[in-house]
């Protein structure tokens, strides 16, 4: 079995800190049940006052106050000079998307680990989802609209962080205008396959504390626990049913050596939200590390059991037996993901590439059917999935 610790979560990036279990032993059962309780609140306070974490710096802490949409007069100057203040309301906002895209206007980039506010976006030039959101959401609603964030649920992945050794639990945040009719979307770094992803709209609050959550993760990583601690604690205040903050929070007092009040963070993620996959696997890693082997073998056991749920997960196997010319495999694990989510475009066009392989020419028509009943022409979505494979 292969474990690794210290991975962290993110949204484009939003970063959730775990301990991801990434491969399993065949487990027995074991007697060791979580109990959805609420946590007293002296036990959920001790971790917010972090006094054991930071001694006597806990003593009139303040936390940080970045005004996130906060506009300059540079940033007004360019709404009132790129958009009309008439018009139809989609092309109005299809010229502040272009505005802000387009080198030799405003040129915006994007860059993964760019955790700006809006006036840092425009300044800088760079953005990632998250922060283009941000700066997106200033600016058309000083044009007059009601723009809101929007969280896209992505497909479980983890992205490696080379130089810190950390894994990244990926999450996706864009910006939503509803029209009586329709409905508009931006987005900086879109993933290819966002029209068949489901997404709600989420409030600046949840958005600002995936901001600080972001930044409370870098200072982590950086070893700077006081600094992790006041955007953690920020974060946390700004959505305190998010429990993903919690997981990342507990992630911290792990880091330090305090696994009783890491326990307790996990917990409370999982009081929050039972399925919280990021705490289950993070609990696993911390009785790794007291010893406690039933109940890591219990986390384990929870953890492996929705992985094989998971229909994503089954599709990562598939393209990675397809990588290795192992079709006949990849079309059983593409077949157990298909029994799980039949929805899902991206299976069709692999099991396409499989049967293909097989010279199963029957199955590829089938699947091809299949494919352009959900997406219409799937042409370049092949083309599109060949690319990614390579």
């Amino acid at each position: 079995m292969k474990a690794i610790n210290n991975p962290q979560r993110t949204t484009c990036s939003v970063w959730r800190a775990a301990v991801l279990v990434v491969s399993f032993l065949s487990l027995q059962a074991c007697n060791v049940p979580f109990i959805k309780q609420d946590l007293p609140h002296s036990k959920v306070a001790e971790l917010l006052n972090g006094k054991e974490l930071l001694g006597n710096n806990a003593e009139n802490l303040s936390l940080p106050e970045h005004d996130i949409l906060a506009m300059d007069a540079t940033m007004a100057d360019f709404v009132d000079r790129y958009v009309p203040r008439r018009g139809d309301d989609g092309i109005r906002l299809d010229i502040l998307d272009y505005a802000m895209l387009a080198p030799g206007i405003l040129g915006m980039e994007y860059k993964f680990d760019a955790i700006n506010t809006a006036r840092q976006a425009f300044d800088t030039g760079q953005a990632n989802c998250l922060s283009y959101a941000h700066l997106f959401i200033a600016l058309s609603r000083y044009a007059g609209f009601k723009t809101s964030y929007q969280e896209v649920k992505l497909p479980p992945t983890w992205a490696e962080i080379k130089a810190t050794g950390s894994y990244y639990y990926l999450r996706h945040v864009n910006v939503n205008l509803r029209f009586p009719h329709r409905q508009y979307t931006v987005d900086i770094n879109a993933p290819k396959e966002i029209k068949f992803l489901k997404a709600k709209r989420i409030s600046d609050h949840e958005a600002f504390a995936q901001h600080f959550n972001n930044i409370a993760v870098k200072y982590m990583q950086e070893g700077d626990k006081l600094n992790a601690f006041r955007n953690f604690k920020k974060a946390i205040i700004l959505a305190p049913k998010d429990a993903s903050l919690w997981a990342n929070f507990g992630t911290l007092y792990r880091r330090y050596g305090f696994y009783k009040l890491a326990e307790t963070a996990y917990y409370h993620a999982l009081y929050l939200n039972e399925k919280e996959y990021t705490a289950m696997s993070s609990l696993a890693g911390l009785y790794l590390l007291t010893g406690e082997s039933d109940k890591r073998e219990y986390y384990l056991k929870k953890v492996e059991r929705i992985r094989k749920q998971n229909p994503y997960n089954y599709f990562y196997l598939a393209r990675k037996a397809y990588k290795k010319g192992d079709y006949s495999l990849a079309q059983k694990r593409l077949s157990a993901a298909i029994s799980k989510q039949k929805g899902d475009l991206r299976f069709y066009l692999l099991m396409v590439l499989v049967q293909q392989k097989l010279n199963n020419n029957e199955a590829v028509l089938k699947y091809q059917k299949i494919a352009e009943e959900l997406s219409g022409e799937i042409e370049q979505y092949i083309s599109n999935m060949m690319n990614d494979l390579d």
